[in-house]
């Protein structure tokens, strides 16, 4: 009988998605998950618990002026998550305009549906003389390294770093792409990274749809990566980080040492805690960490923002804000998928 009744409300599940049903989250001005974090997530705050009565999710930007690339980001791992759910994010914009420019030229527009662009008669665009930097398949994952020198020699095409600021940009991204490739089990990875004239800075976002930082940190069993860290923390506190949203995870992961691995060929255990006492004092930059259910930004060696998701997103969305000096846009953007 039980399972009777489950069948009919599958049943009544899947009736309700024959029919066309739109959500719509509508994002005006620029929109930013770094400035005002909170009001950002709470558009989606009930994206997951009424996507029973959808079957499209419809990002409205005809009020939007731009994307940051970590917004950007962000809405794409909400499209992983919810494909699962059959339910696909298309993005309603302006067409022939500067937003619509960006999101085609940096390679979203294949994602979300999103028309072809043609330039309207008398507008002009102040990305048109952006250009995108595919990365190669096989070097973006195999040599770190490599990786992380060949995006930054890209940035020094545009734009003039200090030494100090190259050496730190370099190895920042180095980390990041070893901990994608050693920790997070993804199957795929993005990058995604756009120059500031005005401001003067670089934003890159890296994001991975793997297991997550917190389901990493507490997995079982254990190899020697997670018997290192289990031996770092007393035993109360990686229970609670164990039933504690993941923004305790990753503030946990940031500290140094903590994730290290016994073989220190493999893992320095400097991780996170690098990027934010070695890139940000000489960047004045910005570090935001999401993973799982958990949001945290760093500011000058500072935590800014720290909380909660009102759901899960898959795998770690790692964002930099790094001060450069120049007067040139550059878009950087990537695709890699591991079969």
């Amino acid at each position: 009988m039980g399972n009777f009744f489950l069948t009919i409300k599958d049943l009544f599940k899947s009736g309700m998605k024959m029919f066309d049903r739109e959500k719509i989250i509508i994002l005006d001005g620029r929109v930013s998950m770094d400035t005002e974090p909170k009001k950002f997530i709470d558009k989606f705050s009930d994206v997951f618990s009424t996507k029973d009565s959808y079957n499209s999710l419809v990002i409205d930007l005809t009020k939007a002026v731009f994307i940051y690339p970590s917004a950007l980001i962000f809405i794409l791992s909400l499209k992983e998550a919810l494909a699962e759910d059959e339910i696909e994010i298309t993005m309603k914009i302006e067409e022939g305009g500067e937003l619509h420019w960006y999101l085609h030229h940096c390679g979203a527009a294949a994602y979300f549906s999103i028309p072809i662009f043609e330039k309207k008669e008398g507008v002009e665009l102040k990305s048109e003389h952006s250009t995108v930097f595919p990365l190669k398949k096989e070097s973006a994952i195999n040599d770190t390294n490599k990786t992380a020198i060949e995006i930054v020699s890209i940035i020094k095409k545009a734009q003039d770093m200090t030494d100090l600021v190259e050496a730190r940009t370099i190895d920042s991204i180095d980390e990041i792409l070893r901990n994608i490739s050693q920790h997070s089990s993804y199957s795929e990875y993005l990058i995604l990274g756009q120059t500031y004239p005005q401001t003067k800075r670089i934003r890159y976002v890296f994001y991975d749809n793997g297991m997550g930082i917190k389901k990493h940190l507490t997995r079982e069993p254990y190899d020697s990566t997670h018997n290192y860290f289990k031996n770092a923390v007393s035993r109360e506190r990686y229970e609670e980080i164990k039933r504690s949203p993941a923004n305790e995870a990753i503030k946990e992961a940031s500290i140094d040492g903590v994730t290290a691995s016994k073989n220190l060929n493999i893992n320095s255990g400097a991780g996170l805690n690098f990027l934010l006492k070695e890139l940000i004092p000489v960047t004045d930059g910005a570090i935001t960490i999401v993973s799982g259910d958990g949001y945290v930004q760093w500011e000058k060696d500072q935590i800014k923002h720290d909380f909660s998701l009102p759901f899960q997103v898959p795998g770690t969305l790692i964002s930099l804000v790094i001060n450069c000096e120049d007067n040139t846009q550059l878009i950087y953007n990537t695709e890699v998928t591991v079969i």
